[in-house]
């Protein structure tokens, strides 16, 4: 008996967003089904997006109607499920809406960073963030042994657009920078609700909450601020602005590595203008940010001062104690955290000289930091394209593997979705042909009755 449940369907994506489609589409005719997002209490819609064969860049969403006839995109041809209603327009080539640019040529199928409810097993509340709870968890992945996961899951059973639009977009830039110093992404669950963000484990958890329970040596601190320097100016390299950088945004592994991660409020782009006002960290931002809510890579520059003093005070909070209304005066006047008398005189020279400056431009880089942090804790600076392929992920979860290779960062970017598309493709192509062979198989048996049909008609004559 037929499978005719589309959630089952490789071809169905859930409640991926637009922004994520492009990747998967590579050719006019690709197409895929997903999941409107719908308001509390109102049924579900789906959705047929079909990257159109004139225009492979351009592509075409069709919402699938439901009423007692059945399911229909035309309102004309209607069928009793939705496998039946994509069979149909699939198998005979027949356009969406009747022209040939709109005729469904190859199903997606999920990309590798797509994963299903079902991989992943849910375990004990490790932590809540701003949309909901994070829980330790397991990733069952084939013919591997699980892997110990971070899944970041929503509050709510069902949440409205913007909430699910912010997680994916947090996860859409997540599997973009894959780096020693930067919390991996292993991919969302977006097949049914809630949402799941699934993410190494970092088992020591948050670098503020360890320097408050545990007296870190000296050495370990400035390798902590190297490896943050590290992250960071990787981030700012793939041209992304964090916007949050704070030791209760530092995550420990359990062989004391430091990596970034919260990505809920980065932003792409080497500036970013804040137009709306919400509750902003003021004693981690710089006077520009308190003044005119503009963000840029320099804001981080000033950031990464702040966790620097951090590190060094043994997670300390800034202006322990004072209301935000005297920070921020604090802050405008130039008048800035005092370091212990023990920390290190170099990297107390760079957050005061090059970091903690008034005029963002006078700011050193990220980049320039990141070289100072090298030099002064001697703790060897990964290379730009540390872990080849987001597929590499799965089977080296516990650490990537540098490249030997010397590409950059961009050409890294390029062979990542060059593999997802073949993949993609791969996959794809089977099912398609399947129907092809079926279709022909089908007029085959046609010819040869045919043919029968007209022997028997000569024999009587």
């Amino acid at each position: 008996m037929a499978n005719n449940k589309i959630e089952d369907k490789e071809y169905y994506h859930g409640m991926l967003q637009r922004e994520d489609m492009r990747e998967l589409f590579t050719e006019g005719g690709d197409y895929l089904v997903r999941m409107g997002m719908t308001k509390k209490g109102e049924a579900k819609s789906f959705i047929v997006s079909l990257s159109l064969s004139t225009k492979k860049t351009q592509v075409k969403h069709f919402v699938i109607s439901r009423n007692q006839q059945g399911f229909s995109v035309d309102n004309v041809n209607y069928f009793p499920d939705i496998v039946q209603l994509i069979d149909y327009y699939a198998v005979r080539g027949i356009g969406l809406n009747g022209s040939n640019e709109t005729i469904l040529k190859r199903p997606i199928s999920r990309a590798s960073w797509e994963l299903c409810h079902d991989q992943v097993v849910l375990g004990k509340k490790i932590g809540e963030g701003q949309f909901g709870s994070v829980v330790e968890g397991k990733l069952n992945l084939n013919n591997r042994p699980p892997i110990d996961v971070a899944v970041k899951m929503s509050k709510e059973e069902h949440m409205d657009f913007e909430q699910v639009k912010e997680l994916l977009k947090e996860a859409r830039i997540m599997r973009c920078i894959i780096h020693p110093n930067i919390v991996i992404m292993y991919g969302v669950a977006v097949d049914k609700e809630p949402v799941l963000i699934v993410m190494e484990l970092m088992k020591k958890g948050e670098l503020r909450k360890f320097l408050l329970k545990k007296k870190s040596t000296p050495k370990q601190k400035l390798n902590w601020i190297a490896q943050a320097a590290y992250g960071l100016a990787y981030l700012h390299s793939s041209n992304f602005i964090h916007r949050d950088i704070a030791a209760r945004n530092c995550l420990l592994t359990d062989h004391n590595v430091l990596k970034l991660a919260d990505f809920g409020l980065t932003r792409e782009g080497d500036i970013y203008h804040m137009a709306t006002t919400r509750k902003l960290p003021i004693k981690w931002i710089p006077p520009e940010v308190i003044l005119n809510n503009t963000f840029s890579f320099k804001s981080d520059v000033w950031s990464f001062g702040i966790l620097a003093w951090e590190i060094m005070s043994n997670g300390a909070i800034p202006y322990q104690g004072l209301p935000n209304v005297k920070v921020k005066e604090m802050i405008l006047k130039g008048e800035m955290n005092k370091f212990p008398p023990e920390s290190n005189a170099e990297v107390q020279n760079l957050v005061l000289m090059k970091c903690w400056l008034k005029d963002p431009g006078s700011r050193c880089s990220m980049k320039e930091a990141a070289k100072v942090m090298h030099r002064v804790s001697g703790l060897p600076m990964p290379p730009a394209s540390t872990c080849r392929s987001r597929e590499s992920l799965y089977s080296n979860y516990s650490q990537c593997s540098p490249a030997k290779s010397k590409s950059k960062s961009t050409q890294l970017k390029a062979r990542n979705k060059s593999k997802v598309s073949k993949i993609t493709a791969s996959k794809t192509s089977r099912l398609h042909q399947n129907r092809k062979s079926s279709l022909s198989k089908i007029q085959k048996k046609t010819v040869v009755k045919a043919k029968k049909q007209n022997t028997v008609m000569k024999a009587k004559k």
